[in-house]
């Protein structure tokens, strides 16, 4: 028992996790408690500093990606395509609005494949992509196949975005923009974030 109280203290010391199978008994089962507490904690802490970490490493890349002057398309584009493929999605939008102020219009785009019934211009009052960005809040969406206007496509295969996220994005607290990102599996909160 004491052995075994040592190598899983040794390894709290040194960051790692080191389950045990030993019975404690006595007033050992109180130590157990007591490490199997910190052994959580320790995982927990571990797992928050890696999702920092993962945010942290995002931001200062993307930041990186953008920095310096550069005309509009190739900054929305290198936004849009750095953003859909760190976190793993397959398809990414970047509108942004016109002066008007009434449409919002789709200046960029990764893995998009048109079809000839979208277009390049969506009212504001109208679409998912204006929703968001009239009430300045991000919008997620799972949908059918049957729903998705947009293909993801390449010489082998083709795909439907099954989970979209629309995340309006704001200057001084207006909107500029929105960027909407499609992927095949679960878009989590971290991703989100």
């Amino acid at each position: 028992v004491i052995r075994d109280i040592v190598q899983v203290s040794q390894g709290l010391a040194e960051g790692k996790v080191v389950n045990t199978k030993t019975e404690y008994l006595g007033d050992f089962s109180k130590i157990n408690n007591a490490l199997e507490i910190a052994v959580t904690k320790l995982a927990d802490a571990t797992n928050k500093n890696k999702v920092q970490d993962w945010l942290k490493s995002g931001q200062a890349k993307l930041n990186g990606q953008i920095a310096g002057e550069q005309e509009l398309f190739a900054m929305s584009k290198k936004t849009i395509s750095f953003l859909t493929t760190y976190i793993e999605a397959e398809i990414g939008l970047f509108y942004i609005l016109t002066e008007d102020q009434q449409y919002l219009q789709l200046i960029a785009s990764y893995a998009y494949l048109q079809e000839n019934k979208v277009t390049n211009k969506t009212k504001l009052t109208e679409g998912l992509a204006g929703q968001s960005a009239l009430e300045q809040k991000i919008i997620r969406r799972t949908q059918t196949p049957e729903e998705c206007p947009a293909i993801v496509s390449s010489g082998l295969a083709r795909s439907l975005p099954q989970h979209v996220i629309l995340l309006p994005f704001l200057y001084e607290n207006e909107v500029k923009g929105v960027i909407e990102i499609g992927a095949s599996s679960m878009i989590m909160d971290t991703q989100r974030t």
